[in-house]
């Protein structure tokens, strides 16, 4: 697994939930982003991105928010 895109149904991330993941390059958040603890994307690739699809102002189009 490359990518996760996470459904707007999701409201958080557990703990660890990511961690090493060595292949993880990007996550997707299609709605907003979730409440996230604590090292949920720890040890993966310094690449890594994150991005939210931000509905109200830019309908349709991922936008990287880190």
């Amino acid at each position: 697994m490359t990518n996760i895109t996470l459904p707007k149904s999701v409201t958080v991330i557990n703990y660890g939930a990511f961690s090493y993941c060595n292949n993880l390059t990007a996550a997707k958040f299609l709605g907003n982003a979730p409440s996230v603890e604590p090292k949920v994307f720890g040890g993966i690739t310094p690449q890594f991105k994150v991005y939210s699809l931000i509905e109200a102002t830019l309908p349709g189009i991922l936008q990287q928010i880190g």
